[in-house]
């Protein structure tokens, strides 16, 4: 397996069976309505159809801090690296990620390895239909692994608080945007902290490996009535 940030399910499926691979299927399914956002566990789906021996991590109840400034605010080094262990990946297990909906929740799952230390981990490219396309074989059911030892390093350049935001948008030297200028520091965001790590990803695609991720985003900023925000014709 090559270290590039994306694996083809062509490439997966010749990995399949050895025994450091860990697949993980990282599925939140979310949807919108007149009352607003709203997520749900993908472990049903999971349970219907997933990779064969893969995982499933519960990015709601097991890697988010409830306590957190946002919803999906990125749980604690020590509680990532329970979750993690508890599913059977440790420190010298190569992961792939996926997810069955848009990518961006493998994405996620694919920032919060890095920001704790773990480069050591790929995104399937086109998900759980691409490999479904390939005419690869699927599985149902519950895929465990015994339990392994992760140590997590939390790289704190790889996050920004809102407090860190706030003082960003006076200095020139960081951009809130996905940018790739070499002279400044991009850190991306979006509504609630998911899609924003599909933005670092390309960027990481791409060579960077300054990228940050605002994880409260546009939840925690709006927190405070009083922080500003602008439009596209407010800047024109």
């Amino acid at each position: 397996m090559t270290p590039a940030p994306l694996i083809t399910p062509n490439e997966l499926q010749k990995c399949l069976g050895e025994g450091r691979l860990r697949i993980v299927d990282a599925t939140v399914h979310l949807s919108f309505d007149a009352d607003g956002a709203h997520v749900r566990s993908g472990r049903d789906t999971y349970l219907q159809g997933h990779l064969p021996g893969a995982v499933f991590l519960d990015q709601i109840a097991e890697l988010s801090d409830p306590n957190g400034e946002a919803p999906f605010a990125a749980a604690s080094s020590e509680n990532f690296a329970a979750a993690v262990g508890a599913a059977g990946i440790g420190n010298d297990s190569t992961v792939v990620v996926y997810d069955t909906v848009n990518g961006i929740w493998a994405t996620r799952l694919w920032w919060q390895f890095g920001l704790e230390g773990f480069d050591d981990v790929v995104v399937l490219d086109g998900g759980y239909d691409a490999w479904v396309a390939a005419g690869l074989p699927t599985e149902t059911g519950e895929s465990t692994h015994p339990a392994a030892t992760f140590t997590a390093h939390r790289r704190p350049e790889r996050i920004a608080s809102t407090d860190e935001v706030v003082t960003a948008t006076a200095e020139s030297s960081v951009l809130l945007v996905n940018a790739l200028d070499p002279t400044v520091r991009p850190v991306t965001y979006c509504g609630g902290g998911i899609a924003a790590t599909a933005a670092a990803f390309a960027l990481k695609a791409l060579g960077r490996d300054d990228v940050a991720v605002y994880d409260g985003s546009m939840n925690a900023w709006t927190a405070d009535p009083d922080r500003p925000l602008s439009s596209a014709d407010s800047r024109s």
